[in-house]
C-alpha cells in the first residue's frame, strides 16, 4: 500500500510508466526455471572426504604432488578438487543437478560411481571418460545428472573413486548447476549460494534483493526524480482512490 500511494503522488505519464515498469519487473521476478553455478569451493553444498587437493589462483599445487596439472585459464573460476581413490558428496534443493568436472588422460583416470537415493528413487551412474592424448585434458566434461527432481525437498549425490583398468586413480572435480524455480531472490533460492544464468556463471555469495525491496528504489532512482519535485508533488497533488490502481 505504501507503494501505491507513493506511485499515486507522480504526474500521470510517469505514474503509467511506473506502473508498467513494475508489471515489468514482477514478470521478471517469476520468470520460470534458471540455473545456478556452485563452485567447487563452496565448503556449504560440496564436501570432499579424504585428502582432496584444493587448487585456486593462490593455492597452486605442485607436480610433485599433483601429477595432474590443468590449464587454470579453462577451468571455471580457475579452482578445482583432485582426488585419488576418495569420495564425496554434493547437496541441494531444486529440480536438476549437473555436476562437470576435467577429464584427464587414461593412466591416471578413476572409475568414479555416482549415486543418489531417498527422498529420491535410487539411481547409480558411472563416469570414465579419459582425455583422448596422453598429456590431454577436456573441460566442462559432465559427470553426473539428474532431471526431475522434487523442488521442496533436500537431495544428496555421493560419489566414489575406484582404480580403473589400468590402475588410474583420479578425477578432478570442477563446478555444478543447480536447475530452480526463480521466484525468489537470486543468492538465496532454494539454499544455493550462486548466480542466475541459463549457463555457467560466476558464483557469488552476495544476495540479490528481492522485487518488493527494490520497488521503492525503483520509485527514487530509476525515473530519477528530484526530491523537491517529489515534495512538492506530495503537497499539491490530491491522494488518488486506491481502486484507481
Amino acid at each position: 500500500m505504501q507503494i501505491l500511494a507513493r506511485v499515486a503522488l507522480l504526474p500521470p505519464m510517469l505514474r503509467t510508466s511506473v506502473v508498467l515498469s513494475l508489471c515489468l519487473l514482477q514478470f521478471q521476478a517469476y520468470a520460470g526455471p534458471t540455473n545456478l553455478t556452485v563452485d567447487d569451493t563452496d565448503a556449504i553444498h560440496w564436501t570432499f572426504v579424504g585428502s582432496w587437493h584444493a587448487i585456486t589462483s593462490t593455492a597452486r599445487c605442485p607436480a610433485t604432488l599433483c601429477l595432474l596439472q590443468p590449464d587454470p585459464d579453462q577451468v571455471y573460476n580457475s579452482t578445482w578438487h583432485d582426488g585419488g581413490l576418495r569420495s564425496g558428496s554434493f547437496s541441494f534443493q531444486g529440480t536438476a543437478v549437473y555436476i562437470y568436472g576435467i577429464d584427464v588422460p587414461a593412466s591416471n583416470a578413476a572409475n568414479v560411481t555416482f549415486q543418489m537415493g531417498d527422498p529420491d528413487p535410487s539411481v547409480t551412474s558411472f563416469h570414465y571418460a579419459p582425455a583422448p592424448g596422453p598429456s590431454d585434458y577436456v573441460y566442462n566434461s559432465l559427470f553426473f545428472s539428474a532431471t526431475n527432481l522434487s523442488a521442496n525437498v533436500s537431495h544428496v549425490v555421493n560419489w566414489l573413486l575406484e582404480s580403473s583398468l589400468v590402475n588410474g586413480e583420479s578425477t578432478l572435480f570442477d563446478y555444478a548447476q543447480v536447475t530452480v524455480e526463480q521466484n525468489a531472490a537470486v543468492g538465496s533460492v532454494s539454499g544455493i549460494s550462486g548466480s542466475a544464468s541459463g549457463t555457467a556463471t560466476s558464483t557469488s555469495t552476495s544476495t540479490t534483493q528481492t522485487s518488493t525491496q527494490r520497488l521503492p528504489i525503483l520509485l527514487d532512482s530509476l525515473f530519477m526524480i528530484p526530491s523537491h519535485i517529489r515534495f512538492s508533488a506530495q503537497r499539491s497533488l490530491p491522494r488518488l482512490p486506491a481502486n484507481q490502481f
